[in-house]
Order: structure tokens, then sequence, then C-alpha cells
């Protein structure tokens, strides 16, 4: 019984050195061109969703959804978080589409599904940012007001007033 504990020790202890070697030795692609493989993308978003479900508030936002949030939402939409997830008059967002991985784009018809995350999620991202992405932390520049206004905004994209969107459309 001792040999095989021994056995899957020396395993463990090969195919660790063997993942340092390929790492140390530069091998693995870190450009944001290269696309992760599937464990790796999968290991990345297991452990991504574990955090912010972690780290999320379990309550809806303390904001309500009148037209003076949204449209305040609207200008903290557009002046920090429009250049890399768009406009709504934007064709296409070369700059969000270069980042790895591409920054979803919430005001385009196919983005809404990224918005499935509870309030408290979307919180979080905003507050946290999420490493090794191009989303930063919030934490710093915006009240927690203000972050949970942007997450009333980011929930009501389909029924926007008037002074919103006509905020977002703003330069």
């Amino acid at each position: 019984m001792r040999r095989f504990w021994l056995g899957v020790l020396a395993t463990l202890v090969t195919g660790a050195v063997g993942v340092l070697a390929f790492l140390g030795l530069g091998l693995m692609p870190v450009s944001a061109d290269a696309k992760p493989g599937a464990f790796e993308s999968w290991l990345a978003g297991f452990a991504r969703d574990a955090a912010i479900e972690r780290a999320a508030p379990e309550r809806q936002s303390p904001v309500a959804a009148t037209p003076e949030n949204l449209a305040a939402a609207a200008l903290l939409y557009r002046d920090n978080c429009a250049g890399c997830h768009g406009t709504p008059d934007a064709k296409e967002n070369v700059f969000a589409a270069s980042l790895y991985p591409p920054a979803p784009q919430f005001l385009s018809a196919t983005a809404r599904e990224n918005l499935s995350d509870s309030d408290g999620e979307i919180f979080v991202v905003l507050r946290d940012g999420i490493r090794f992405t191009a989303m930063p932390t919030f934490a710093h520049m915006l009240k927690d007001e203000d972050l949970w206004r942007l997450v009333v905004f980011l929930k009501h994209l389909d029924d926007l007033p008037p002074a919103a969107v006509s905020t977002l459309l703003a330069r």
C-alpha cells in the first residue's frame, strides 16, 4: 500500500513540475489575440463565477428605477463605460473587440444575455472589476450609490426613458 501512495505522490510531483516548466519556459501563449484552450476557459470562468457569487450582496438594488436615476446612470455609463461597452449609435467598437475577452456591447441587441446575473453580482463586478480582463474597479472612482444606479440602468436597457437615451447620445 505504501508503494501505491508513493506512486501517487510521484505522479503529482511530476505533473506539478511539468506544469511549472511549461509556464516557466514561456510556452503558454499570453497574447490578447491567442484564444485560451477549453480547460483554461472553463477554469477561469469557474473561478470568476464562484468569486463573484461569494462576494455579491444578496439583495436587489436599493436605487429605484426612476427616470431621474436612469438619466443619471446614463451619464455615468456614457462617461465611464461606453468607451468599452458601446453606445446606441456605435456600429462596431474595434477597441472593445481587441480586448480579451472582448468587452460585451450592452447596448447591442445580442448582449442582453450578459445581464442575467443578479443585481448583487453586477454590483460586485462594477465595484471590484475582474482581474486579467480590462474591467477595472470603480470602487475608487464612483460611490456605491452610483454603482447601484448603473446596475439599475443595465437591468433596464430595454425600457430607458427618453432623457436617459438622449444623455447616452449626447457628446
